[in-house]
């Protein structure tokens, strides 16, 4: 049983980050027009979400609390500091209270070894399958599969054939991820003696399947089926992105006196974030001066065992410095600055004075060998390399600029170097107008033009902080093109927007 102080100490008074200047009323800021517009617009597609979502429970299996439910109540905090308006608030806690309630422990939900966790499980395209056992012809176990490609295992098909003989088999897995273009693997001619040896992928190699002899005949045909996945809980990869915006409510209101009748719900919700975040914490590593976490070892995961991504570490820093701005505990402090340094790091300074970025670090560069026992389900890994992708660089984003406010590690020069990126590097013109690249090194890796250009939060929120001009462009971007999406990152979106907005008419 995980046992915490519930003792916090509120500081209203002594407050790390900078307090937001208003230099208009509100009534003033409801008489811009551009600000009006973008706040009507938020309205309307918020009215469309609400109505989607009208009916449907909570439920983070396929990651709609993390990459939905999170940037929603991000939106209502964000709307709130625009407008003061607090039926953004009171939205956010309705929202809040239900993530809550949908915390593995408060449903009852059980993770792949049996426990009961402090987080939100997770199965669908990011697990790998359970093991499922295949009959022969007279009922007796022959194989077990289980599906483990990197991702969507719940979109895997596997069908048993016969073979040429008694004695032979066929194995088909379809990979339905592209619904248009699946991927088919036929494995021929197999025997119950040859069926492990022909199918398992090599150390270092991915594959769709992989089997376990469990018998002497070869499994009777089957149809195709898609094996169920399993649940587990992702401490970091999950758990930061969720409890970002309750922990920033938390801060808000812990700090702003005018708010203390939601005191009470901010108390709740910190005891909450704090039971998720020690059990969270449980895989941080701290090396030096700078600090990770890893996915869990003998997890259900690709690569289980490796340190996270870099837009899953800046949630959790995120988070951090929420919850020191809320309780004022070094302890929350450190773990932010650990991950901060980590981040500076990794920053490459390029010769035009533009960075660059990646979206993992370390050892996913590098690899590694089965001798390391680095990971279960990836004993050897080879290393590769790839930029960040401007969809999951906006977490990023948003905790250099936590970071910047906070005065950790990162300072206004650092985030100009970023503005000046966007310009020389992400935004591009063509004929149809303005768009962002699918990278932050300006490479599109192949996908449609204008992918991920409705996730903008993060170069607003920098824009807002040191260059208007990224604000623009990225308000064009958006209004032109994106900004009638009924989707939580569009609302996160509209929100900065809008609160850039009212701080500069």
């Amino acid at each position: 049983m995980i046992q915490i102080s519930t003792t916090f100490r509120f500081n209203k008074y002594q407050v790390v980050t900078f307090l937001i200047v208003f230099v208009q009323s509100v009534s003033a800021i409801a008489q811009t027009p551009d600000f009006q517009a973008v706040r009507e617009r938020y309205d309307r597609l918020h009215d469309q979400v609400l109505a989607l979502q009208k009916g449907e429970g909570l439920d983070n299996k396929g990651g709609g609390i993390v990459w939905g439910s999170s940037y929603q109540m991000d939106s209502y905090i964000t709307m709130f500091e625009a407008t003061q308006d607090r039926k953004y608030l009171d939205h956010f806690i309705s929202l809040a209270d239900q993530v809550i309630a949908a915390r593995a422990d408060k449903r009852g939900l059980l993770d792949f070894r049996g426990r009961l966790t402090y987080g939100w499980p997770s199965g669908g395209h990011y697990t790998l399958g359970k093991p499922t056992t295949l009959i022969d012809a007279e009922g007796h176990p022959s194989l077990r599969v289980r599906t483990r490609a990197n991702s969507y295992n719940d979109k895997t098909t596997i069908e048993v054939l016969p073979g040429t003989n008694d004695s032979s088999f066929e194995i088909k897995v379809v990979n339905f991820r592209n619904p248009e273009k699946p991927i088919e693997k036929v494995f021929s001619n197999l025997t119950i003696e040859s069926v492990e040896e022909t199918i398992n992928p090599k150390p270092g190699q991915r594959g769709f399947l992989q089997v376990k002899r469990l018998g002497d005949r070869p499994p009777a045909p089957r149809e195709p089926f898609t094996p169920t996945t399993e649940l587990m809980t992702f401490h970091g990869h999950h758990t930061g992105r969720i409890l970002t915006p309750i922990a920033r409510f938390c801060a808000l209101v812990m700090n702003d006196p005018d708010l203390s009748d939601y005191e009470p719900k901010a108390s709740e919700y910190l005891h909450e974030v704090r039971i998720s975040m020690v059990e969270h914490d449980q895989f941080f590593i701290e090396e030096e001066d700078h600090g990770y976490t890893i996915f869990e070892k003998g997890s259900p995961f690709w690569c289980d065992g490796v340190p996270e991504p870099h837009n899953t570490l800046a949630c959790s820093g995120s988070t951090y410095l929420h919850l020191y701005r809320a309780t004022g505990e070094p302890y929350y402090l450190d773990r932010a600055t650990r991950l901060a340094k980590l981040f500076k790091k990794n920053h490459i300074e390029k010769p035009d004075g533009t960075w660059m970025f990646y979206y993992w670090y370390g050892l996913m560069h590098v690899g590694w060998t089965a001798d390391a026992n680095i990971s279960e389900n990836l004993p050897v890994y080879s290393g590769a390399k790839s930029a960040e992708d401007i969809s999951h660089f906006q977490l990023t984003l948003l905790f250099l600029v936590d970071c910047f406010e906070n005065g950790i590690v990162f300072e206004k020069e650092d985030l100009e170097k970023w503005a000046t990126t966007f310009h020389k590097t992400i935004y591009e013109e063509d004929p149809q107008g303005p768009y962002l690249t699918f990278r932050v090194d300006g490479n599109q890796s192949g996908v449609t033009k204008g992918k991920s250009n409705h996730v903008l939060y993060g170069f607003i929120e920098l824009g807002n902080r040191v260059d208007p001009k990224v604000v623009e462009r990225c308000r064009e971007i958006l209004l032109a093109n994106h900004s009638d999406k009924a989707l939580p990152t569009v609302l996160f979106s509209l929100a900065t927007l809008a609160n850039a907005q009212r701080q500069t008419d």
